[in-house]
């Protein structure tokens, strides 16, 4: 799974394994979202935006099941 760091109001971080179609979203709240049965088709969409909170909060937020794991 690749980390990748994203230019953004909200999220830190995105990382994603292609295998289990896992999306893991680290905000700066230091919350961090696991979002289960993304295709990947769905998070090049979401890394290629040119907003990707407007597009978390808008495709990824609103269609996916998550379990929200909290930093220590």
């Amino acid at each position: 799974m690749n980390l990748y760091f994203v230019k953004s109001t909200n999220i830190i971080s995105v990382a994603y394994d292609e295998q289990k179609e896992l999306l893991t979203i680290e905000f700066k709240l230091e919350i961090i979202y696991q979002y289960y049965g993304v295709p990947l088709g769905e998070f090049v969409s979401f890394m290629k935006s040119e907003n990707v909170d407007h597009y978390f909060f808008n495709f990824i937020a609103i269609r996916y099941h998550y379990d929200e794991i909290r930093k220590i």
